[in-house]
């Protein structure tokens, strides 16, 4: 869906995409939604790869589109950065 019209929810993990519906895995930004503030969308923390994250960053706006995370998704999110925070 178009990013505007998400609803997006505190502490979820989103996937994003500049052109693609879709939003496919392996493609995306990852990121897991913190808050909108003037007229931004603020993450958390966010993702390419899956294993260099960064925190606490806008979402750039060349992404259009998004998704909720499936489970499997999340918790591969969740473990990544969970290896990257103690380097392994």
């Amino acid at each position: 869906m178009n990013i505007e019209e998400c609803k997006f929810v505190d502490g979820e993990v989103y996937l994003f995409h500049p052109a693609d519906p879709s939003c496919p895995s392996e493609d995306s930004l990852w990121g897991m939604f913190d808050k909108r503030e003037d007229g931004e969308i603020l993450l958390e923390s966010m993702t390419c790869d899956l294993r260099r994250f960064v925190m606490r960053q806008p979402l750039p706006a060349v992404y259009r589109y998004c998704r909720l995370a499936t489970r499997k998704e999340l918790v591969d999110y969740m473990t990544d950065i969970a290896f990257a925070s103690v380097g392994v």
